[in-house]
C-alpha cells in the first residue's frame, strides 16, 4: 500500500522531492536502530555536540517520533543532565528534544515526567536568558499540561505561571514575539480543563498576565481570539477579559480595532453591557466608545454595531441608576448614532 502511494506521488509531483524522502526516511530507520551507538556517542564530549543535534532531529520525526524507543534506550536522563550544561547549544538540543517527546501519549509522557524532567525544566527557564531556550520550555510545560488535569496542576502548584510572567514582562519586543506561539498555546492549554482548578486560575489573573506580557509588541490575532473565547466564559473570566480589552484600547491604533472587530468583540462586549454590574459597565462603556472613536476610518462600523442593537442596549442605560453609565450611554448615542 506504501508502495502504491509513493508511485502515486512519483507521477504526480516533483520526482527529485519524492526521492528526498525516501532517502530521509531510510536515513532516520537507520538511525533509529542505530540509538544504542548514538547513545554511547553522547558520552563523549568530543561528539556530544552534533550527536545531539542528530537526537534532536530523530526526536521531533513527524508524525510519529520514536518516544518508546528514546525511552527505553535511557536518553531522558541524559537529557536531563545536558539541561544543567554550561553551553546553551547543548541545553537548547536538549530541551527542543523533551518539547518534542512530551507531545506523545500520555502513557509516554507519564514516564517523561516520572523522570523528573519538569522542575528541571523549570531551573533552565529561571536561568536561562535565550528566547529559543525559554521558548521550548515554554513548550514542553504547554504539551505536559495537555496531557491530564493532574499534570495541569502539577505545573501550576510549581508557580509556573508567576514564573513565566516575570520573565517574559522584561523581554523586548523582538524576544516576546519569539515565544508568542508557546506562551498562547500555553495559556489555551490551562484553561482547557473544566474544573475547579478555573478559580485558582482566576486568582492568579490568567488574563492580566497575557495583557502585560503581550499588549504592547507587534499585533497578534491569537491575543484576540482568546479575549473573544473569554468573552463566553463565567462572569469572573469575563470580567478580566473585558478589563484586558479596555487596557489595550489605550493604545491609539486602528489595526488593533480591526482586529478587535475581526474577533468579535463587539459583540462579547455587548451582552456584558446587559450584565447587573456597575464597573463592567462602564468599562464596557469605555471600550466601545474608544472603538467608535478609533475605528471611525473602518467601513461599516457603525452598522457592526447596529447589528449588536448598540442603541436599543445604550439606551436602556440612559436610564441607569448610576449617573456616570447614564451619561456616558447618552454621550455615546449623540456623538456615534
Amino acid at each position: 500500500m506504501i508502495f502504491m502511494v509513493f508511485m502515486i506521488l512519483w507521477f504526480l509531483l516533483d520526482i527529485d522531492w519524492v526521492v528526498d524522502i525516501l532517502l530521509t526516511c531510510e536515513v532516520f530507520s537507520v538511525e533509529i536502530q542505530n540509538l544504542p551507538q548514538i547513545y554511547k556517542l553522547l558520552l563523549d564530549p568530543q561528539t556530544q555536540d552534533h550527536t545531539l543535534s542528530e537526537v534532536r532531529e530523530i526526536c521531533s520525526l513527524f508524525p510519529n517520533p520514536p518516544i518508546r524507543e528514546i525511552i527505553d534506550n535511557g536518553f531522558i536522563p541524559l537529557f536531563i543532565e545536558f539541561l544543567q550544561s554550561p553551553k546553551v547549544l547543548i541545553q537548547y538540543e536538549a530541551i527542543t528534544s523533551l518539547s518534542h517527546l512530551t507531545s506523545g501519549s500520555l502513557e509516554l509522557t507519564s514516564e517523561i515526567i516520572n523522570m523528573g524532567i519538569a522542575p528541571k525544566i523549570l531551573d533552565l527557564l529561571i536561568q536561562t536568558k535565550d528566547p529559543d531556550i525559554i521558548d521550548q520550555c515554554i513548550t514542553s510545560f504547554a504539551n505536559i499540561i495537555s496531557q491530564s488535569i493532574d499534570f495541569r496542576d502539577q505545573v501550576i502548584d510549581t508557580d509556573f505561571i508567576q514564573i513565566l510572567s516575570e520573565i517574559t514582562q522584561k523581554f523586548s519586543k523582538r524576544e516576546k514575539s519569539k515565544i508568542s506561539n508557546s506562551f498562547f498555546k500555553t495559556i489555551g492549554n490551562l484553561l482547557n480543563w473544566k474544573d475547579e482548578m478555573t478559580e485558582k486560575l482566576i486568582n492568579y489573573n490568567i488574563i492580566s498576565i497575557l495583557f502585560k506580557t503581550f499588549a504592547k509588541m507587534q499585533l497578534k490575532q491569537e491575543l484576540f481570539k482568546f479575549y473573544h473565547k473569554f468573552l463566553k466564559e463565567k462572569f469572573e473570566i469575563q470580567k478580566q477579559a473585558i478589563f484586558g480589552i479596555s487596557n489595550l484600547l489605550e493604545i491609539n491604533n486602528e489595526n488593533l480595532i480591526q482586529e478587535m472587530i475581526k474577533n468579535q468583540v463587539v459583540k462579547g462586549i455587548s451582552k456584558l453591557l446587559t450584565i447587573n454590574d456597575i464597573q463592567t459597565i462602564q468599562i464596557g462603556l469605555f471600550c466601545w466608545e474608544r472603538i467608535l472613536t478609533q475605528g471611525l476610518n473602518i467601513q461599516n462600523l457603525i452598522d457592526i454595531f447596529e447589528e449588536e442593537e448598540a442603541v436599543s442596549i445604550l439606551e436602556k442605560l440612559q436610564n441607569h441608576e448610576n449617573q456616570d453609565i447614564s451619561n456616558k450611554a447618552n454621550e455615546i448615542i449623540e456623538n456615534f448614532f
